[in-house]
């Protein structure tokens, strides 16, 4: 891709679909003579906003995942997302392990992570466990690539992952049983409700042992003469989810309430070269939201908000002085609070469709080491307030979008006191502003019954806010730098969508092309023997492309995904400058093959990925070697309702290791005992 395809930042950017469509597409709107003409009414069936918004996000390099669609499966993200081109997981372990995603080769704090539209990334940390995300109760999960919808927020630079909450009329009930003692039950169902409401209960049980074997190298990659196998021990997890929801329709609106509760209690068992036994993580939350819908107008405005509060704690366990810069026996315990409001409008005029949205939200943070402990006003507190606007008009075969928006951040820090018996000290507020642009189209070039050919492209200038942690540090073994800016990120993507029926034969085949240049990105730079400091030093530039295909011929479905990456370092330092970036596989495969026949259902699947480094300084001893990892299952109705599967993940027992050396697990097999009850409208 050229380097004239990024924009700059001058506005006129934002304008150009605009005059694009007006100068393309002028026979649209042809002049009228001065004549009046009556025309029949036209009735206007469902939400045309809601539907509007839906083609809309055609725009964008978008994937969506329906965990129903895979029932066989754990609904774990970090197992779903992996069939996606783009995204690569990082993983620290095996089930229950602190995991995250990239997209097209970004870090795992550049990645937004929304559930139902409110971004769960933590404050403190500026990133998120993907295995904290719901396991029941999942209707979708939308995959943005590179750009994000302004519905969304709209600022990431790198993409999103949006999961939205289950909204069918659904009974089920389901029991898995595999390798390593996992075990899961869940169980959902909706019906009518008190008050005239309709609700929806979901729940989930989870536990693992996670005690595979692993391949432990002592620290010494290049050398096999002292590697062994070893049991992964301090890897068993319990996890416990419950999701309600409510739903009541009424003459002033549509209100709805949402109430989410999590518990999750697993051991860290560390690294491959450094294992501990004794290290525990318990995480405990709930999440609780409000939301008011009102169509006016003929369903051509509507207006919306949403009100939301989340408060989770985190309790870290090291009692055998196993982890930390200092090897010392400690217990934390931190506190997340945070509060929001959304409120959204949509005007729907054909061929316009004008969105605005605005956010504020609160989030207080309050870590506390119980060994000695701090004060209870001991805290952090990041105020936001966030805006953006979208423009897209749709024609018979163009549609067009230009978006803008902005956020301005507020953060203070209570540090510690200068004597034990004095008072936390406030320090001077912090104040980040940044804002994003996009703009994107789709150009149906041919359309018919039986093929299609789409083209899409978009340019999008977005950011990333420094975290808590970044700016003001943890106690002494990170130090604060209050001078940090956000990241910022400026790329776009071009593609084309082929759509094609000949007999039984569908075909789907998507190609793009992306690039993304960053600046001024966080890096953390040891200063001390003990403790390090967060840094603008990092810049990247990143090109790839993605390729998603799908076949469907009669009882067979076949799907590819491959993607590949040239991700480089681009700060001007002499050791680094040019080199890949760690960790972002250059090449990436994945491949499933489904037949169905009868009762019956079979697949295999295969992934491949090439070697990575895992060091700025591309050291080849210290490479991740390149992994194949294959797959099969088998699944049959039993009857009506109930169905039973089974599959096996990395069957060739692959011994491999992802971040920071953590293996991950060998031979793996699941069962499933399925029942489901019946499927209906939506609530």
């Amino acid at each position: 891709m050229p380097q004239a395809f990024i924009p700059t930042r001058n506005w006129a950017w934002l304008l150009a679909p605009l005059w694009f469509a007006a100068t393309l597409h002028a026979e649209e709107a042809p002049t009228l003579p001065d004549s009046v003409y009556i025309m029949a009414p036209i009735e206007v069936e469902g939400d045309p906003v809601e539907a509007f918004a839906e083609r809309s996000e055609r725009s964008l390099a978008r994937s969506v995942i329906r965990p129903d669609e895979n029932p066989h499966r754990l609904p774990a993200a970090r197992i779903l997302l992996r069939e996606m081109p783009g995204v690569e997981l990082r993983r620290y372990g095996g089930l229950g392990s602190f995991s995250t995603a990239s997209i097209r080769g970004s870090g795992g704090s550049e990645l937004a992570v929304y559930l139902d539209g409110v971004d769960l990334r933590h404050p403190m940390s500026g990133s998120l466990n993907l295995d904290e995300l719901p396991l029941t109760g999942v209707e979708r999960i939308e995959v943005y690539r590179g750009a994000v919808p302004s519905e969304l927020g709209g600022g990431s630079p790198a993409g999103a992952i949006h999961m939205v909450s289950e909204n069918k009329r659904a009974r089920r009930f389901s029991l898995s049983a595999g390798s390593y003692g996992t075990t899961r039950v869940s169980a959902g169902g909706a019906g009518a409700g008190p008050c005239g409401m309709r609700a929806q209960v979901s729940v989930s049980l989870l536990a693992s042992r996670s005690d595979f074997f692993y391949l432990d190298r002592q620290g010494t990659q290049a050398n096999a003469d002292d590697d062994t196998l070893r049991l992964r021990r301090n890897a068993d997890m319990r996890a416990g989810d419950f999701l309600m929801r409510l739903k009541r329709p009424s003459a002033v609106g549509e209100f709805s309430l949402m109430y989410r509760w999590l518990l999750r209690d697993n051991g860290l068992p560390g690294s491959e070269a450094l294992p501990t036994y004794h290290t525990r993580s318990v995480k405990r939350g709930q999440d609780l939201r409000i939301n008011w819908r009102l169509p006016l107008i003929g369903h051509a405005l509507r207006l919306e908000s949403t009100a939301w509060g989340r408060d989770g704690v985190t309790e870290f366990q090291n009692p055998e002085k196993e982890s930390g810069p200092f090897l010392v026996g400690d217990e934390t315990r931190d506190h997340l609070r945070s509060l929001g409001l959304q409120m959204r409008a949509d005007l729907f005029a054909p061929p316009w469709h004008f969105l605005l949205r605005g956010e504020h939200r609160d989030d207080r943070f309050q870590p506390d080491n119980l060994n000695p402990a701090k004060f209870e006003d001991y805290e952090r507190r990041r105020r936001g307030l966030h805006w953006a606007g979208e423009l897209r008009r749709e024609g018979r075969k163009l549609l067009l979008v230009a978006a803008y928006g902005e956020e301005r951040l507020r953060d203070n820090y209570f540090g510690p006191p200068s004597l034990p018996w004095l008072p936390p000290v406030e320090k001077a507020e912090h104040d980040t502003f940044a804002a994003f642009r996009r703009t994107g189209f789709r150009w149906r070039l041919k359309e018919d019954e039986n093929s299609g050919l789409d083209l899409f492209g978009n340019l999008n200038e977005g950011y990333r806010a420094p975290s808590l942690l970044e700016l003001f540090g943890q106690d002494v073994s990170v130090q604060a730098n209050p001078e940090l800016l956000p990241e910022r990120g400026r790329g776009g993507d071009l593609g084309l969508t082929l759509r094609g029926i000949r007999g039984d034969l569908q075909a789907r085949l998507e190609i793009s092309f992306f690039q993304r240049r960053m600046w001024d990105q966080i890096l953390f730079m040891r200063n001390s023997q003990y403790s390090v400091k967060a840094q603008n030093l990092e810049s990247s530039e990143i090109r790839g492309s993605e390729l998603s295909l799908l076949l469907d011929w009669r009882s067979w479905t076949l799907s590819l995904a491959d993607t590949r990456l040239d991700a480089r370092d681009k700060s001007g330092h002499p050791d680094y400058d040019g080199k890949a970036l760690p960790y972002r596989t250059p090449h990436r495969f994945f491949a499933r093959l489904m037949n169905e026949f009868g009762r019956f259902a079979l697949f295999g699947e295969l992934e491949k990925r090439d070697a990575v480094f895992t060091d700025r300084y591309n050291d080849p001893d210290r490479r991740l070697a390149a992994t194949r990892f294959l797959g099969a299952g088998l699944s049959t109705s039993i009857s009506k309702n109930w169905s039973l599967s089974l599959e096996g993940m990395n069957l060739e027992d692959t011994r491999a290791e992802d971040v920071l050396g953590f293996p991950l697990p060998g031979r793996t097999w699941l069962m499933t005992l399925e029942w489901n009850g019946y499927k209906g409208t939506t609530l």
